[in-house]
């Protein structure tokens, strides 16, 4: 990975990646890559070329919101934070079924209404925080406050998928419930 410029940006910083990707105009500043890095056109063999997908991740959680509702109309909309494809969590096992062409059977989702975390390994499941927080660092959607992605919960799932750690998390999470 190239070195920093040294300029400050506190995104790039966050997320350890090089500052110039930012001053060079690779990624917007309201935007950060998914976990998965930038998936684009011929470049990624995951995305489905007929299902409806997203490329970047906006910090804001209304931007978000916006984006998926032209895009789609589910009742729980799931967004891979992997690969960006956009999958209808109302399907019975549709995003356990993605998994396995993304990540080998692991899986990390954000669910839109709910603004939750679903993370997968096979047929196992579990929630847990949204990277989506007020400015008191609450979750709730339903506060009226607008929600920001709070880069540290976003680097600990970036963490936990490219550190293989999907599946301990899960269990740990169905244990602790």
């Amino acid at each position: 990975m190239p070195a920093s410029t040294g300029k400050k940006n506190p995104i790039g910083q966050d997320l350890k990646l090089p500052t110039q990707l930012f001053t060079q105009g690779k990624y917007a500043k309201n935007e950060v890559p998914l976990l998965g890095g930038v998936c684009t056109g011929e470049d990624c063999s995951v995305t489905d070329v007929h299902r409806t997908s997203i490329e970047m991740l906006p910090l804001s959680y209304t931007d978000l919101y916006a984006k998926l509702g032209t895009l789609c109309e589910f009742e729980q909309t799931a967004l891979c934070m992997v690969c960006g494809q956009v999958l209808n969590a109302c399907l019975d096992r549709e995003c356990v079924e993605h998994t396995y062409q993304c990540g080998a059977g692991s899986g990390v989702f954000f669910l839109l209404q709910k603004c939750v975390v679903l993370i997968t390994h096979n047929s196992r499941e579990a929630y847990i925080q949204s990277p989506y927080v007020d400015s008191h660092g609450e979750t709730s959607q339903y506060s009226g406050r607008p929600l920001n992605l709070d880069m540290d919960r976003y680097d600990i799932l970036r963490e936990m998928w490219c550190g293989h750690q999907i599946y301990e998390r899960v269990i740990s999470e169905q244990r602790g419930n």
